[in-house]
């Protein structure tokens, strides 16, 4: 997989726990200390959240390892961490 491909993945599997867990970009972005179009480029690929990856995890209540994982993909009742809303 291509780099570009890679951040477009990573990209959507940010949004799709955003929305699961809830969230508008604004109040992710808050959360991290970070400005709204910072998550726009984050999902739509064209930037890699390379220092902030472990922080939008824990935002969602996840394990970095289980956000590159779409949520519709994850028994949410099985995550440590606690993944359930």
């Amino acid at each position: 997989m291509n780099s570009e491909r890679l951040k477009a993945a990573i990209g959507g599997c940010i949004r799709a726990w955003r929305k699961h867990r809830g969230m508008s970009q604004e109040q992710l972005a808050a959360i991290l200390g970070i400005k709204q179009p910072c998550i726009s480029r984050f999902e739509s690929g064209k930037t890699f959240p390379q220092h902030h990856g472990d922080a939008i995890a824990s935002a969602f209540g996840i394990d970095p390892e289980v956000m590159l994982t779409p949520p519709e993909l994850v028994d949410t009742d099985d995550i440590e961490g606690g993944c359930r809303q």
